[in-house]
């Protein structure tokens, strides 16, 4: 097995989690059911928002950002430089409160 295919191999392997790409988990007011959706970590946070949005149905216009624990997210950083990694769980929020 080559080096490359061990880093492969410890890092979860190709489109889970690289350093390229992640997975968030969702969840979107009034939705009961979160949402898996892929991301580039070089996304900015409300560019990355508006898809979520748009795929739970919500109006363009708005300025959706995404909210861990109780921090929203500046919507003009990377999701890697807001420090989200594969499988995290955020909340679609508008940046100026609820969506």
């Amino acid at each position: 097995m080559s080096t490359s295919e061990t880093s492969e191999i410890h890092s979860g392997g190709r489109g889970h989690g690289d350093k390229k790409n992640i997975v968030l988990v969702v969840s979107a007011p009034n939705t009961p059911d979160s949402k898996h959706m892929p991301f580039k970590t070089d996304l900015l946070v409300g560019a990355a928002a508006d898809e979520a949005a748009e795929k739970f149905g919500y109006a363009a216009g708005g300025t959706p950002s995404f909210r861990v624990g109780t921090n929203v997210l500046d919507r003009n950083i990377t999701l890697a430089d807001a420090g989200l990694q594969h499988k995290d769980e955020v909340d679609l929020v508008s940046a100026g409160g609820g969506v």
